[in-house]
């Protein structure tokens, strides 16, 4: 990957935090690269340092060792002055929102061009700017409207807003769907797609859920007790994760609705196939063996099948062999799944 092509680098950065009990690892020796337009991930479980990672690549929290490179420059290195100056070229929305009750969304949106550093706004152009942005995400009609009286989804909507109002490099999202239902949470991933398209603005998504990460990034970072587990595109860790929080993860509710004995199981991946393609039907009918779904976790994205399948193979040797041997003919990614992949 070329230098010019990256626009965040992490180089041997740790976190520790001063506690009573002592010093606690936050996040111990992450080496990432973020490359300039795309979405990147930011996955693990609760506790795991993801949203305190988000925070030193802003340098809401400054980094306890190592390196990190916003276009080239070390910002470890700089003065309070110059990372304020690199944190305007970021913007951030969370999961509650933080939207200031007593002004209008309106009022809202035009905040961070009032307090620019780089660019003074006019109050005409900041509330020109502000009603351009609320058409993009179509909240046009409610710029009078205080943040108490707008849905959930309306008020992430506004976050956004407001967090590209001064034409941001980045777009930091911590958990920024959590709070929401799954159409909201959907229509809000579709935006920050389109914003990504539209405007070329770097997308980092931290998030627990993988069904957020298969949605919109391109490349995923899977973050277990403050290390990188495994880093890669999208496409790649979904279909074979090499890391047990990365099957974990993956697997999602599989965890408690499948019984892991000693039977044979497969994991199924569908990555693009036609969803009108019956796999599970030709797959018995070529092979002549009966199988036993105990997962399934598919959808359809514009006509192609995304998601997971777990299924449990006959005990013969040969029955399995033949089921096998379909998918392997056909080109279907599997895997073999036990209870030690959770």
């Amino acid at each position: 990957m070329a230098l010019e092509d990256t626009i965040i680098q992490l180089k041997g950065m740790g976190k520790k935090f001063k506690t009573a009990n002592g010093p606690v690892v936050a996040l111990d020796d992450i080496n990432l690269d973020i490359r300039r337009g795309e979405i990147f991930g930011i996955i693990g479980l609760s506790g795991a340092g993801k949203s305190t990672l988000v925070r030193c690549i802003n340098m809401l929290e400054v980094p306890t060792s190592g390196e990190v490179l916003f276009e080239g420059q070390d910002l470890t290195s700089m003065s309070e002055a110059g990372r304020r100056k690199a944190r305007q070229s970021m913007g951030m929305i969370f999961q509650q929102f933080n939207l200031l009750a007593q002004r209008n969304i309106l009022k809202n949106i035009c905040f961070p061009m009032e307090i620019s550093g780089e660019r003074r706004y006019s109050r005409t152009e900041a509330r020109d700017r502000a009603m351009e942005l609320l058409k993009l995400v179509g909240l046009e009609d409610r710029a009078g409207a205080y943040p108490a009286q707008l849905s959930g989804g309306q008020k992430q909507r506004v976050a956004i807003a407001r967090a590209i109002a001064t034409n941001p490099k980045v777009l930091l999202c911590d958990e920024a769907t959590s709070a929401l239902d799954p159409n909201t949470t959907k229509s809000i991933l579709q935006l920050l797609k389109q914003i990504n398209r539209d405007f070329g603005i770097t997308v980092i998504v931290i998030t627990h859920e993988m069904s957020v990460i298969e949605s919109i990034c391109d490349r995923v970072a899977i973050i277990d007790k403050s290390h990188i587990a495994e880093v890669g595109r999208v496409s790649d860790i979904f279909s074979e994760p090499k890391s047990k929080i990365g099957r974990q993860l993956i697997l999602g509710d599989a965890v408690t609705n499948v019984a892991f004995d000693n039977s044979r199981k497969i994991r199924i991946i569908f990555d693009g196939r036609e969803s009108m393609e019956p796999v599970i039907a030709n797959m018995i009918l070529a092979s002549k063996v009966p199988v036993n779904i105990l997962y399934a976790s598919t959808r359809d994205v514009g006509g192609k099948a995304m998601g997971q399948m777990i299924i449990q193979l006959p005990e013969d040797a040969d029955s399995a062999g033949r089921a096998l041997h379909y998918l392997d003919t056909v080109k279907i990614p599997y895997e073999e799944v036990t209870g030690d992949d959770i």
